[in-house]
């Protein structure tokens, strides 16, 4: 199972900043997700799981 959060401002976690918690990975796949949101330069993006082979890659734009 893996989770991803996004935290204003770097806050403390809590259950209100979870976009996919519990979500599942099928052995040998790939999951792709594509969010509109736009994030502050203090936020942060925490990603986790319990299982050995899973990795995670986040990418954005910056607009200047």
């Amino acid at each position: 199972m893996y989770s991803i959060s996004v935290a204003a401002d770097g806050a403390a976690d809590s259950n209100s900043q979870y976009i996919i918690r519990g979500g599942v990975v099928p052995a040998a796949d790939s999951i792709g997700i594509t969010l509109g949101i736009t994030l502050d330069a203090a936020d942060v993006v925490r990603a986790n799981t319990n299982q050995a082979n899973v990795a995670f890659n986040i990418f954005g734009s910056e607009v200047a």
